[in-house]
C-alpha cells in the first residue's frame, strides 16, 4: 500500500531510503549506504527554536518534496515524539497523515512511517473508549450477525452496483439434468469483485486515481485488478475500497463477498472497520491510527 506505519527499528527498513534525524545538519543531506536493507539515508535535523504545528508540517513536506526530487520509490521516515513538539495543539500523528494524504494526492511512492517500539500515540480517548466499547458489545461470536441478517440478502447494493436483483441464484427450472444446472448456476453469477467495484466508481463521477489513491492503494495494484476479470483482491483490499466509496456496513459486506469476504464479529479489525462505517467516518488515515493503536493490521492495498 502506498502509506503503512510499522513499529520497527529504522535501520532494518527494507525501503530505498531511510529519513535519519541529526543534531547538525544543515538542509536535508542524501547520501548513499552500503550493507544494509536501505540503498540512501536522508539526514536532517529537527526545526530549530519552538516546534510548533507550522514548522513540523514543513519539516515533514520537505523530507517528502526531497524524496520526490531525488525519485525515491520509496521512503521510511519517523514519527517525531510529541515530547519534542510541546507546542503542538494536534497529535504529530495526525499531522504527519495530513501532510502524506497531501502528497499521494500528487505523487506516487510508497511510504512508511516508523514509530519507536516504545513511543505510545495521541488519539481521542473519547473515540479510543467508545471503540473499545464497541468491541467489548460485538465480540460475541459469529451467531449474533446471522440473527441481525447481516449476512443476508442487501438489494440496495444490487442496485447501487448496476446489477439486477433478480441475478441471484435460486430460481432454477424444475426437471434439469445436474450438467444442466451446473450450466445455469455458472450463467446466473453475480458480477465479480471488479466489474462490481468499477460499476460503483462510475456511479461516483470522479476519477479513478481519487479513488483507489483514498482507499490507499497504489497505481499497480488498481491496474491488475482492472486488467484481470476473474482478479481475487485480499480482503483488506477490498475494504479499502469500500471506505473510499463512502458504502454503508450493508454494501460494503455486499462488495466483500463478491471476493468471498464478509464482516466478522469474530474479528476484532472487522469490528472496528464496521464502527467507523457506521459512523460515517471514510478517512481511513483516521481509521488506521485506530487500528494500529489496538496492534491491529492496517487497512489498504495488498
Amino acid at each position: 500500500m502506498p502509506f503503512t506505519i510499522v513499529r520497527e527499528e529504522m535501520e532494518r527498513m527494507n525501503t530505498e531510503a531511510i529519513v535519519r534525524i541529526t543534531d547538525n545538519t544543515a538542509g536535508i543531506k542524501l547520501q548513499g549506504c552500503k550493507g544494509m536493507p536501505f540503498r540512501y539515508v536522508m539526514d536532517t535535523a529537527l526545526p530549530l527554536g519552538n516546534k510548533n504545528e507550522e514548522k513540523l508540517r514543513t519539516w515533514y513536506r520537505n523530507i517528502l518534496k526531497s524524496a520526490s526530487m531525488h525519485k525515491l520509490k520509496s521512503l521510511a521516515f519517523p514519527l517525531v515524539s510529541s515530547g519534542d513538539c510541546p507546542d503542538l495543539k494536534e497529535p504529530v500523528l495526525r499531522i504527519v497523515n495530513e501532510e502524506v494524504r497531501e502528497f499521494l494526492n500528487q505523487k506516487d511512492m510508497d511510504l512508511v512511517l516508523v514509530i519507536e517500539k516504545d513511543m505510545s500515540l495521541e488519539i481521542s480517548e473519547e473515540t479510543q473508549r467508545d471503540i473499545e466499547a464497541y468491541i467489548d458489545e460485538m465480540y460475541t461470536g459469529n451467531e449474533r450477525l446471522f440473527e441481525r441478517g447481516v449476512f443476508g440478502a442487501m438489494p440496495e447494493m444490487a442496485k447501487l452496483a448496476g446489477r439486477s436483483e433478480n441475478k441471484a441464484i435460486g430460481s432454477m427450472p424444475e426437471d434439469v439434468s445436474v450438467t444442466d444446472e451446473l450450466s445455469y448456476l455458472l450463467n446466473h453469477m453475480d458480477a465479480g469483485f471488479r466489474d462490481t467495484l468499477l460499476s460503483l466508481m462510475d456511479k461516483t463521477g470522479k476519477k479513478d486515481s481519487e479513488i483507489y489513491k483514498k482507499a490507499n492503494v497504489d497505481r499497480r495494484l488498481f491496474s491488475k485488478i482492472v486488467n484481470n476479470k476473474n482478479y481475487r483482491p485480499s480482503k483488506e483490499t477490498a475494504l479499502a475500497f469500500a471506505f473510499a466509496l463512502e458504502l454503508t456496513v450493508p454494501q460494503t459486506n455486499q462488495l466483500l463477498s463478491t471476493a468471498g469476504y464478509t464482516l466478522s464479529h469474530s474479528s476484532k479489525a472487522d469490528i472496528v472497520a464496521e464502527y467507523f462505517l457506521k459512523h460515517g467516518i471514510y478517512d481511513l488515515m483516521e481509521v488506521n491510527e485506530y487500528l494500529f493503536s489496538l496492534d491491529l493490521p492496517i487497512i489498504g492495498g495488498k
